[in-house]
This record gives C-alpha cells, structure tokens and sequence, in this order.
C-alpha cells in the first residue's frame, strides 16, 4: 500500500507538472497576470478648441528633478538633419501635430520609403530613453534613433491625400524601458506578421526610425508628452507557445506544491488507516484459530480414548 501510495503521488506531481495542467490550474484558481496598461487612458487627439498657451499650462510632464542625471549630448548634424533644417525648424515640441509641420513629416516618410522595406537610410544614433528625447528633442530631431519597450496598443489610422501614395499607418503606444509611466508613440508602415492587434498588448519591440517630436496629448485631467518616431517596421519575434505558457507555469509552481501535498496527505491517511485495520484484524485472528485446533485435537483425543476403552472391554 505504501509503494502503491508513493507512485500515486508521484503519477500526480507529474501530471501537475506539465504546462497544460499548470496553466488550467491557473486559470481555474484565478491565476495572476502581468498588468498592462489601461488604454483607455491613451486618447489621441487634443480638442480643437484648446490652444498652445492652454495646453502648456496643463502638461502633466517629468520635472526637472525628474530629470537629473540623465546626460545630455552633443553631435553634429546628420545628412538628413543639415538637408531638412529649415523645415525641421517648423516642428514644435510639447504640442499637438500642427500643419506647418506635415512636411517635415512627409519628409521623413520619404527618407524611409527610400530604403529597404521602410528602413532609415542613415544608421541609427543608438537606443535612447524616453527622459533622453524629452529632455534634448532639438538633437535628436530628424536623426535615426532607437527605442525599445512593450507595445500595449496598436491602431491602424487612414493617411490624407498625400503625395507618397501613403494610405494607411500603424501607431503603436510603448511603454518604454527605464521604469517611466509615459509612453513612446511610433508610426510605423508595416508590422511582422502575426503582430497582435488592438488594445491590451504586451509585445516587446525594438524600433529604430526618425525621431519627429515630443507631443501633447489628452491625459486624464490635463495633457501627457509622447515622443514620436517614425519608423518603417518594428522588430519583433512572435513567442512560442512553450514561452507563452511558461510565466503562467511559474506562476503556478506553489499551488502545484500545495495540490501535489494535499494528495500525499490523503493517500498517507489512507495507507495508515488500512494498515492499522490489517494490524487488528491480523491479531484476532491467531486466537479464533487456536481456539478452534485446540477444540477439535479435545475431540480427536476423546474419540481414541473411547475406541480404546471399547476394545479393552
């Protein structure tokens, strides 16, 4: 019963053990998740009516002291930067998207759509913060910069009459690494394959384009600043499914322990309990029989002793 028992409980902490079962339990058992950030929150367009006075007395931005200690730096112009600088003198930060500076916008797109499959020509400056473009957006404007965070929303926006023949883009809102709350806004003209859609994401990218400006947007009570990069596509690599499970299978780890122990429990009460009924059953016995050898040797012995008795006589 013991041996019985012991593979029981080890048939059961390996069945317990296999992702599927840990991810059921977790899903049974309210399993955590990681929290994403609520899109809700992450409007896109500043009313029409507010002006730019209005909605820089209301940005909601890092301060100052947020600031400190990230260095700043120094470069010269990139080619694109020293061929643009009139028209990327048209750009403001800490606004929203204004039409003096569609064509600083366009130009970029173009400057991507020049390269292979939506690349920058122009290598990349190197990846950046988000403190980084918000604290020196005039050295980073119009040069190739990379990001990297999770994607939490993704929406496909319809592009005006232009003329690079652009119909259609992807925005994607980052939460950047770095540990800040503030999202990074890229426009991106192709996503991988199997890139998930809409809201609630949690996809881990790497993006590398044209650093256009920090924008305004509605935030709650006030206004928040995205930095914006324009991008060709992003890098990205789908999970697999062994990936995908594994968080949730660590997650269920203790409660797999748990279930697994409740089991030996059970089966250890159950081997005692029927070893101890073996036990008593086991000492009545020898004495039911005994008594019953010594009744019928009384018996035997009787009956000689009267066919004995018969023949004397």
């Amino acid at each position: 019963m013991l041996l019985g028992s012991l593979g029981l409980v080890m048939l059961a902490m390996r069945h317990l053990s296999q992702p599927e079962t840990a991810e059921q339990l977790g899903q049974l058992f309210g399993g955590a998740s990681r929290t994403t950030v609520a899109s809700a929150d992450l409007r896109t367009e500043l009313p029409s009516s507010l002006s730019d006075q209005q909605g820089l007395a209301m940005l909601d931005i890092p301060t100052e002291s947020d600031m400190a200690g990230v260095p700043e730096r120094d470069a010269a112009p990139s080619a694109f930067q020293a061929k643009t600088a009139d028209t990327l003198a048209a750009v403001r930060d800490n606004t929203y998207f204004r039409p003096a500076e569609s064509k600083a916008w366009f130009g970029m797109f173009k400057r991507l759509l020049d390269g292979r499959r939506g690349q920058p020509v122009e290598d990349s400056f190197g990846e950046l913060t988000y403190t980084q473009l918000l604290k020196q957006p005039d050295v980073y404007r119009g040069r190739v910069v990379t990001v990297r965070g999770v994607v939490r929303r993704e929406e496909l926006l319809r592009v005006p009459k232009n003329s690079l023949g652009l119909e259609s883009y992807h925005r994607l809102w980052i939460e950047p690494v770095g540990g800040t709350d503030w999202p990074i806004v890229t426009y991106c003209l192709h996503l991988p394959e199997k890139f998930p859609r809409g809201d609630h994401l949690d996809a881990a990218v790497s993006v590398t384009g044209y650093f256009f400006k920090n924008w305004s947007y509605p935030w709650r009570d006030g206004l928040g600043i995205a930095p914006v990069v324009l991008s060709g596509e992003v890098s990205w690599t789908e999970p697999t499914t062994a990936n995908a499970i594994a968080p949730k299978t660590r997650q269920s780890l203790p409660r797999t322990a748990l279930i697994a122990g409740a089991i030996a429990a059970v089966a250890v009460y159950l081997t005692i309990r029927t070893t101890s009924f073996s036990r008593r059953s086991l000492a009545s016995t020898p004495a039911a029989v005994s008594g019953g050898e010594d009744a019928e040797a009384q018996a035997i012995r009787e009956q000689l002793q009267a066919l004995a008795e018969s023949e004397s006589a």
